[in-house]
């Protein structure tokens, strides 16, 4: 089973979604992924 990823940004204080795949954005999920949540472990919630 395939995973949509959308990618997202802040317009004007609105979250507004853009329609390009993560690759054609510059992101490679994996790794970025891990980045974001080693600079920001409070996504993972409180527990972690």
């Amino acid at each position: 089973m395939a995973t949509e990823i959308g990618v997202w940004q802040i317009i004007d204080g609105k979250l507004e979604h853009i329609n390009v795949s993560m690759a054609q954005a510059g992101r490679r999920e994996v790794e970025d992924l891990e980045k974001w949540i080693k600079n920001n472990p409070i996504v993972l919630g409180q527990d972690y």
